[in-house]
């Protein structure tokens, strides 16, 4: 169909060799750009936003819009949030306005509805891809939020009956992550790691989550109830929990089955005896949680 248009086209390789160049339509005035060995909604979105600036500083004239092609795993949510929240592309989403964008996502995972066809068994953790934060009120002003950068999880999967799926959790609350800007004039997080009625690393080095239940609630939603050693105190913490997707050949990870979740949960610190700052510093913890696991091999 002719529609007089004329589009810049951002594709996306992975791996050292492209092959799309190979199968495109190309004039001897026509130039292709590759972003190579990554997806553009993670590894490789500094190149994404290299390639929109050089697109910007030559649009005049050339072109009428930008096509993103985001196959495969990309996920295109960072690529939108390219244009719009990171201060160092605020021109390419000046001209991504001006020039016309859009972003092509033919799916690439399963669908809600579709059935799970990967293999019960053990998961393990792709660390990569997870992440446990937790923000606590600060004065009733904001939430402020941390995060834990060690930490490690085995899922195993009975896909005929979830119910009778497992999950162990492993935290070591010595990796907390504040962000705390002032570092050099105090350490905020060995403080908190140190604190007798906060973390207190030094007598209880473990957090630790064993599921005792696993409720299905819709075709991609559950709970998983467990027990949480927290300072010596073990108490039963429900988790309100999504299943993303699943792959039945993870293109990263060897081809292995690899299934993704999100979570979410809220406790009450003080049960455990973490009163520190209760007044200032809320007693209710949110808790959120992202994981991809891999079959285990």
């Amino acid at each position: 169909m002719e529609h007089g248009l004329k589009f810049a086209v951002i594709e996306n390789e992975f791996g050292d060799v492209g092959v799309d160049d190979g199968v495109l339509k190309q004039s001897s005035e026509d130039q292709i750009i590759e972003m190579m060995n990554g997806c553009v909604c993670c590894t490789v979105r500094s190149d994404l936003v290299k390639v929109l600036k050089e697109l910007g500083s030559k649009r005049k004239g050339q072109f009428d819009a930008v096509i993103i092609e985001t196959t495969g795993l990309a996920d295109p949510a960072p690529v939108a949030q390219t244009f719009f929240v990171d201060d160092d592309t605020r021109m390419a989403a000046a001209f991504a306005l001006v020039a016309g964008l859009a972003i092509t996502t033919p799916p690439a995972l399963a669908a809600e509805a579709d059935p799970i066809t990967i293999p019960s068994g053990v998961y393990e953790l792709d660390l990569g891809h997870a992440s446990i934060v937790w923000k606590i009120g600060h004065l009733g002003l904001s939430n402020y939020t941390a995060r834990f950068n060690k930490f490690d999880a085995t899922l195993n999967l009975d896909v005929e009956n979830p119910a009778n799926s497992t999950v162990n959790v492993v935290i070591d609350p010595r990796s907390v992550d504040t962000d705390y800007p002032y570092a050099d004039q105090k350490d905020f997080n060995a403080n908190l790691v140190n604190q007798e009625n906060f973390f207190n690393a030094g007598e209880f080095p473990e957090i630790t989550f064993t599921s005792t239940a696993v409720e299905v609630t819709g075709d991609r939603t559950g709970t998983i109830t467990g027990d949480l050693e927290l300072l010596g105190v073990t108490l039963p913490v429900t988790i309100d929990a999504v299943m993303n997707g699943f792959l039945e050949e993870h293109p990263f990870a060897g081809g292995v089955p690899a299934i993704g979740f999100s979570g979410t949960a809220t406790i009450q610190r003080s049960a455990w005896g973490m009163d520190w700052g209760l007044g200032n510093v809320g007693d209710m913890v949110e808790i959120l949680i992202e994981a991809e696991f891999i079959q285990a091999q």
